[in-house]
């Protein structure tokens, strides 16, 4: 069977998504600070989508857009990404 991710109704993405993004993000956390800077989110970015990101597109169209620090995006913000790219794109997709 296919686990639901996320409720297109309620606009709520199911525990299993959220459990799964943040599982995502730990891994990327390399310096276990609770944020993605942009060294870390550059590897996942290019982990995804096989396309670089410059550090001005991360403070641009991530840091501008979603919860951060000054340096990184915290994993609120980068759940909140995940569920942006799902109702812009219909999927989980990270081209802009």
């Amino acid at each position: 069977s296919v686990a639901e991710l996320f409720n297109y109704n309620t606009q709520q993405p199911s525990n299993a998504f959220i459990s799964t993004i943040k599982d995502i993000f730990k891994k990327f956390d390399m310096l276990l600070n609770r944020e993605l800077k942009y060294s870390e989110f550059k590897g996942f970015w290019e982990c995804i989508t096989n396309n670089p990101i410059s550090k001005q597109e991360f403070e641009e169209e991530i840091l501008a857009k979603y919860t951060c620090s000054n340096e990184g995006i915290t994993e609120k913000g980068f759940i909140n990404f995940f569920i942006d790219n799902l109702l812009t794109h219909g999927e989980v997709s990270l081209k802009y």
